[in-house]
């Protein structure tokens, strides 16, 4: 009897330890699943390029020009060429209408040319020797030459202290004045090696922010010729 219970115990035991074995390799496969499983989603998931990683990198801009699609107008004989919107109009009779301009085709003027809508450009030039100040003083810097020519008067009123700046590639001079008739204006004069060139944006007071941000738009593309 006592040896059947032995005999009873060594196969419980068996069994326990062959369950237990049987377990523990259930348990090796099934953590060995779930590694493999988390690696293959970790390999499939998309790496973060370098800019994602950076915080200072930046995504280059496209620069865009204003002038895109603009004409050209050249004039050989005053010697430049310029931009200007395709909608627009070129006079360049300086007898007739406003004089040697470009004009929006939305420009109204009233008695004497004075703007009420829309704006133009009116261009003028001429050489040193043509000029009563540059003839007779071949190196006179442009602000001796604006303080002389430009004067104030009763048909014109200085708007704005004048601005030293270049306009293609040469020494100018940015201000504001309001001509009798013709009303504001913001002009630019050039001085090249052999000439000088007045370029004067008339515009309507309502319309003041736009048009002068067109016409440096193209003042900005001024080429002067030989």
């Amino acid at each position: 009897m006592e040896r059947e219970i032995s005999l009873s115990y060594k196969v419980l035991n068996l069994i326990k330890a062959i369950v237990g074995f049987a377990l523990l390799v259930l348990f090796a496969f099934a953590l060995n699943a779930l590694f493999a499983g988390r690696a293959s989603q970790t390999a499939n998931q998309p790496h973060p390029t370098s800019q994602q990683l950076s915080p200072t990198s930046t995504i280059p801009t496209s620069q865009t020009d204003p002038t895109a699609g603009w004409k050209i107008h050249t004039d050989n004989q005053l010697g430049f060429s310029i931009k200007y919107p395709p909608s627009w109009t070129v006079h360049t009779d300086p007898a007739t209408g406003l004089g040697y301009s470009f004009q929006s085709p939305d420009l109204q003027t009233g008695y004497g040319g004075a703007v009420k809508t829309g704006l133009y450009t009116r261009v003028n030039a001429w050489t040193k020797e043509q000029d009563p100040i540059a003839r007779n003083s071949p190196e006179i810097s442009l602000q001796d030459w604006f303080s002389q020519y430009l004067e104030e008067s009763d048909e014109v009123k200085i708007l704005s202290e004048p601005t030293d700046t270049h306009l293609a590639g040469s020494p100018a001079l940015l201000f504001d004045r309001s001509i009798f008739l013709f009303g504001k204006t913001r002009t630019a004069v050039i001085l090249s090696q052999n000439r000088l060139f007045m370029f004067d944006c008339f515009y309507a007071d309502k319309e003041q922010i736009d048009s002068i941000a067109t016409c440096e738009r193209m003042l900005s593309t001024l080429q002067l010729l030989p």
